[in-house]
């Protein structure tokens, strides 16, 4: 999953076969369409027994959204699923406008069967 506006993986040939690109803007947040259009791409990844690489340009702000977003779809809350990349990844830092849209996400999935 790249989402990076500012290359496209695809349009320089370095695409794998499976491939999402969701572009946003660097410290800005993915738009609630992106984000479940992320997450329905990573679940059919991992859901087929695949792997996903998420990246953006430095791997602190809008990866780790959308990496919390899927986590978030499987029922962790939003605090589990940033201390879980925390592990991983203790360098993050969520952006509020990002910070702001998980939180709208969270509760959308909450209310959502």
């Amino acid at each position: 999953v790249n989402l990076r506006t500012e290359f496209d993986d695809a349009a320089h040939g370095l695409s794998l076969a499976q491939y999402c690109h969701l572009p946003t803007v660097d410290d800005g947040a993915p738009t609630f369409d992106h984000l479940e259009k992320g997450v329905d791409f990573i679940r059919q990844v991992v859901d087929s027994g695949g792997k996903v690489y998420i990246h953006c340009a430095g791997g602190v702000g809008r990866a780790p959204t959308m990496a919390a977003a899927y986590f978030i779809s499987r029922g962790l809350s939003l605090d589990e699923a940033l201390k879980l990349i925390r592990k991983t990844r203790p360098f993050i830092n969520i952006m509020p406008p990002q910070m702001d849209q998980l939180k709208q996400f969270e509760e959308k999935s909450r209310t959502t069967p």
